[in-house]
């Protein structure tokens, strides 16, 4: 699920919120508090989101990149013609 929200930073505090929300209501559901304590679990859901979120905008420079130089070689084969 996907929230679009206009102020980026809100956005990414709901995102987080949800997975936070999400992680302890299975720790509750599957006992992983006697092992794990919450604020660790919490901490985790943190930096695995902050890595996929680096991970996920490399990928978009990415692909940008690459669609752009395929419109470069495109226009350039158009005004060639």
């Amino acid at each position: 699920m996907k929230f679009e929200i206009r102020n980026l930073i809100l956005e990414y505090l709901v995102d987080i919120s949800y997975i936070i929300a999400v992680l302890i209501v299975f720790g509750l559901i599957f006992d992983w508090y006697s092992a794990i304590p919450v604020w660790l679990i919490v901490a985790m859901a943190v930096v695995i989101y902050i890595f996929a979120m680096i991970f996920t905008v490399t990928k978009i420079k990415n692909d940008a990149k690459e669609l752009n130089q395929l419109l470069q070689k495109r226009q350039e084969k158009d005004t060639a013609s």
